[in-house]
């Protein structure tokens, strides 16, 4: 806010207003920057000032997305070639294979975000039970995990050499750049925080209204708006009935055949 001249003696809605529509950034960068700002205003005011503020001023709107997930099928194929990852990280000398294939699934089964699967430790695995304080928000979560993903941590933990799950491993900007490789090597596209997605996706298909205690959130909104895609949940995404309910190939459409073909 210093750089526009802004401050607790003279911000006022206009002014504010006027220097967020300013910035040369996206609509998402601006909504960002506008909540900072306002957090560190509403810190220096007093309550009926900070009412009387906040009443006036306006909000950024920005395009709303629609979250995309991995699905199980894709899911399946990121495992599937993590598992034939060769090598051992240097250094560490961890496999590349036991750790992506743990991290993929410790992430879609829990749906923890990445700074706190990379914070994990020994002390917070309980058999088949994980309990994380969440850094974002510092709330408790407990998970359950699978039988596969419990030994795969497991496996990790035998190697480790701190107790640390994860990143005793590799540090965070070579496993990121790994990340991307391993994805694109899968044939997908997208980022790790599509395992959240998927996870809270799936969750929320067996058990309706559970993506928000999956996630940690308090506010369902979150869930609907930036994690659950409703490609991957039959009740949100309904299509009429096949007009070739038979057909086994896509070919078998007229257009498609071999007269009509482009």
């Amino acid at each position: 806010m210093g750089e526009a001249g802004l401050s607790l003696d003279n911000a006022d809605p206009k002014r504010f207003d006027g220097w967020i529509a300013s910035l040369d950034r996206s609509q998402e960068t601006k909504k960002n920057i506008r909540r900072l700002a306002l957090t560190i205003l509403k810190a220096g005011m007093d309550a009926p000032a900070w009412v009387e503020f906040s009443s006036q001023i306006h909000r950024v709107k920005s395009p709303k997305k629609i979250p995309i997930a991995w699905s199980q099928e894709e899911l399946r194929r990121l495992i599937t070639q993590a598992s034939r990852l060769k090598g051992n990280f240097q250094g560490s000398g961890c496999p590349a294979r036991l750790y992506f294939s743990a991290w993929i699934l410790v992430a879609y089964e829990t749906g923890i975000r990445w700074g706190d699967q990379m914070a994990l430790k020994r002390s917070q695995l309980r058999g088949d039970r994980l309990f994380v304080i969440q850094s974002k928000t510092g709330n408790p979560i407990g998970k359950r995990l699978s039988l596969q993903c419990t030994e795969l941590i497991l496996q990790l933990i035998q190697q480790s050499p701190d107790d640390t799950i994860f990143s005793w491993a590799i540090n965070e900007r070579n496993v990121r750049f790994r990340w991307k490789k391993l994805i694109e090597s899968a044939g997908l596209k997208g980022t790790p925080k599509y395992l959240r997605r998927s996870g809270a996706t799936y969750v929320e298909a067996m058990q309706p209204g559970a993506a928000t205690i999956f996630l940690g959130h308090r506010s369902p909104e979150l869930a609907e708006a930036n994690y659950i895609d409703p490609t991957l949940l039959p009740e949100r995404s309904p299509k009429p009935p096949p007009l070739f309910p038979l057909s086994k190939s896509a070919a078998d459409c007229p257009a498609l055949d071999s007269h009509g073909a482009a």
